[in-house]
């Protein structure tokens, strides 16, 4: 790294258009770079703040699983007493029709 006084130095010498224009092109080059890192620090320090990380994703996808297989369990247990009670109503119905019949 240069110190103060070689950077000014440095200024103050003499230099050709030439190595002018070669040294703009470099400086150039160096802020393109420097924008560009900048820019991809920014995206990454922005995406570890505002997105989840897979480990987190996998952790809230098993806890909506682990949900969903609950509530299966409880509808699945329902659907089979329905279907109990149902068959139970129309075996009832069918022995009122026949009870009513033999009475009529």
């Amino acid at each position: 790294m240069l110190t103060k006084s070689e950077v000014e130095r440095l200024l103050n010498q003499k230099i050709s258009k030439e190595k002018e224009e070669i040294y703009r092109k470099m400086a150039q080059a160096f802020t393109d770079n420097n924008m560009k890192l900048f820019n991809e620090l920014v995206m990454k320090s922005y995406a570890n703040e505002h997105y989840v990380t897979r480990e987190q994703l996998d952790q809230k996808w098993d806890t909506i699983m682990t949900t969903l297989d609950r509530i299966y369990g409880i509808v699945k247990k329902m659907d089979e007493e329905q279907t109990v009670v149902s068959y139970r109503v129309n075996n009832h119905e069918s022995r009122l029709t026949k009870i009513e019949t033999a009475i009529a």
